[in-house]
């Protein structure tokens, strides 16, 4: 226990008689059985608040676990019919092979949210596909309009904990490969922002990497890069007076060297 000078307020050693800050002669009433006695139940009136942070903060600790990777809260999206599947094959194989044909330049192909999903879907193996400790299980195009398209991605970590991580972001065309330029993205219902110190950061350029590779990886996107001068996002109906349409349009010109 030290002993307070009433003075300085510098902390004595017990036992000290005079203060060794300023030299005033200590309060030893201060000492007194029933003054050391009230300073004790303050101390044990305190600790019901301590005990009550500790809580608090386990509690906020399973919300962000809850958040991270309970899979609820979410809009589900139903998987693409095998009519659309079938289709969007059908317009990737005509796509490939004007490219190998090579009278693809000057033309154009448009592709909505569900198409994009349902040649996602096809780009999935059915037992997911790795690269690093998550395994993505399925990835789909939420929705897009002229600044951005949103791109969910349910996750495994390794094969144990679901998430999904949710990408809002611009994709681009860039050195022969498909680059999607993250704007924002989630990791269960949680923020990565890009500049949060090195968990942030990490997630965000994890996710980015994720999904380039799973789009890279595929063979078609691979062979009808070679043609592909551009890539927006455009409102197919704007002027005609319709609601807003937006697709993916990809702009051809002619095959590039490898």
């Amino acid at each position: 226990m030290m002993i307070k000078c009433q003075a300085c307020k510098h902390e004595n050693q017990m036992g000290s008689i005079f203060c060794h800050s300023c030299g005033e002669k200590l309060d030893l009433n201060a000492l007194s059985p029933d003054k050391v006695e009230k300073g004790m139940k303050r101390d044990k009136s305190s600790s019901p608040f301590r005990g009550m942070f500790s809580l608090l903060l386990f509690l906020a600790f399973l919300a962000l676990l809850a958040a991270l990777f309970a899979p609820v809260g979410y809009e589900e999206f139903p998987e693409p019919t095998q009519e659309a599947v079938t289709a969007i094959k059908e317009t990737v194989k005509k796509v490939e092979a004007g490219v190998a044909e090579g009278n693809m330049a000057r033309k154009t192909e448009f592709f909505s949210a569900e198409e994009l999903s349902a040649y996602l879907s096809t780009v999935v193996p059915a037992d997911g596909i790795m690269t690093g400790p998550y395994k993505i299980t399925r990835a789909y195009v939420e929705k897009m309009d002229d600044e951005a398209m949103t791109v969910v991605a349910i996750v495994s970590l390794y094969d144990y904990l679901p998430s999904r991580f949710i990408l809002t972001g611009v994709p681009k065309y860039e050195a022969g490969e498909v680059v999607f330029e993250v704007l924002s993205a989630k990791m269960g219902h949680v923020p990565m922002i890009g500049n949060l110190p090195v968990i942030g950061s990490f997630l965000q350029d994890l996710i980015a990497k994720q999904f380039t590779a799973l789009l890279n990886n595929a063979t078609a996107v691979h062979s009808i890069s070679k043609s592909v001068e551009s890539i927006e996002l455009v409102d197919v109906n704007k002027g005609t007076g319709k609601a807003e349409n937006y697709k993916l349009k990809l702009k051809f010109g002619n095959p590039k060297k490898r």
